[in-house]
């Protein structure tokens, strides 16, 4: 019996717990066994999370626990030059790593451009493991554009799969801060009964105690702070010390609280189905399963403007990259701060950091003595010079002494 009372909602025909996992940090199964126990029945996994390993995790856990009582999405990364054969294949080698008798949902995994939304080698593929019965429905995953490899805005590419017509499920990026494009999508999505999963849901996760725990070590260390350091303290001391007193006079302790009402906001959307967790340990298990069925109440409202009024200059919207296009040398800043939240927000730093180094020389070290145009192009007034900074100081194998 479930420690925990989720809430649960529709979901493509079945019902879903409101609070769904993704990778979970700790790979073993009675960890993910405990997440299930207590309620959660959504997984979301994909052969890129550690080489089909995750897949593999999840198959072996599953085997004590009633088939049909979960929901499992793995996803695909198809390049155009592959042909139906080829994904059928993949998705063939994905159902036999799950070994848990049929994939839920298998999903197009951020795909770049609507031509690859469109692939007749996908439809044709999935058609023929929907007739097999090893895959139940057709999903799609989206962090949005970059401009550096020609790719098209997450809305675009979730409209378009929304008029193809075979798609039944989506997970997409949304948060208090960067909302008005996906609460379109949310609400097409419910207009057209497709399912819909996040990612992403809080914008800051955990950047505020990070440096500032970094600076402090400096300044207790006596030590001479690299210049991106400096430049954030010396920046954003004063929004520091403006932004948390309001957080300690609700009785408010920090990046926990701000991550909850995160959550809360978007769990608040009547068009949303799940929202995809990385449980990290499990404290991460009774502290995020405690917000399923939760209401978004007026002191997280204070919260969450508070975060957007003061703290926005932290956060470079996922799924955005507006300002790559005006890049001289064609970094691809938008993918390294994804790549950054992975390391700050979701703690999978070799992960990060792996992804990170197979950028190879198109990293953030162009970005050392640059002028930052970029910043000019920003709408949001990000310090994006300042971020690629710590980003990179968080992702270089060299750096990390790893």
């Amino acid at each position: 019996m479930s420690l925990f009372n989720l809430e649960i909602y529709d979901f493509t025909g079945f019902q879903v717990s409101d609070i769904g996992c993704g990778t979970p940090m700790i790979n073993d199964e009675n960890f993910l066994k405990s997440i299930i126990r207590r309620g959660v029945n959504y997984l979301d996994t994909a052969y890129q999370y550690q080489n089909g390993n995750n897949e593999r995790l999840i198959g072996g856990a599953i085997k004590e626990f009633e088939r049909e009582s979960l929901f499992i999405t793995t996803k695909i990364i198809v390049k155009k030059e592959m042909t139906a054969d080829d994904i059928y294949k993949m998705g063939k080698a994905a159902f036999e790593r799950l070994n848990s008798g049929y994939i839920d949902c298998l999903a197009l995994h951020m795909p770049s451009t609507v031509d690859e939304v469109r692939n007749p080698a996908f439809l044709k593929a999935m058609t023929k493991l929907k007739k097999e019965g090893i895959v139940r429905y057709c999903g799609l995953s989206s962090h949005g554009q970059s401009w550096w490899n020609k790719s098209d805005a997450m809305d675009v590419i979730i409209n378009t799969a929304i008029d193809e017509g075979y798609f039944d499920l989506f997970l997409m990026v949304y948060n208090y801060v960067q909302r008005d494009m996906a609460e379109k999508l949310l609400k097409r999505c419910r207009e057209y009964d497709i399912a819909t999963t996040l990612m992403k849901t809080d914008p800051f996760g955990g950047f505020y105690s990070n440096t500032r725990k970094s600076i402090d070590k400096y300044i207790e260390e006596g030590k001479e702070m690299p210049q991106w350091m400096k430049t954030i303290h010396e920046k954003y001391s004063a929004k520091h010390e403006k932004a948390f007193p309001f957080l300690e006079r609700y009785g408010i302790e920090g990046d926990n609280e701000i991550r909850d009402a995160a959550i809360r906001f978007v769990l608040d959307n009547q068009d949303v189905n799940s929202v995809m967790i990385t449980f990290q340990n499990q404290n991460d298990i009774i502290n995020y399963l405690k917000l399923s069925g939760s209401r978004f109440t007026y002191t997280d409202n204070q919260i969450i403007q508070n975060c957007t009024e003061e703290l926005s200059p932290f956060y470079c919207r996922h799924a955005c990259g507006m300002c790559e296009e005006v890049c001289p040398h064609n970094v691809p800043l938008n993918t390294i701060m994804r790549y950054n939240h992975y390391f700050t927000a979701q703690k999978r730093e070799k992960y990060a950091m792996e992804l990170y180094a197979s950028l190879h020389a198109n990293n953030a070290v162009k970005c050392t003595n640059c002028d930052a145009p970029c910043e000019k192009a920003c709408p949001y007034g990000v310090h994006i010079y300042d971020l690629l900074n710590i980003a990179h100081a968080n992702l270089s194998i060299s750096l990390s002494g790893a």
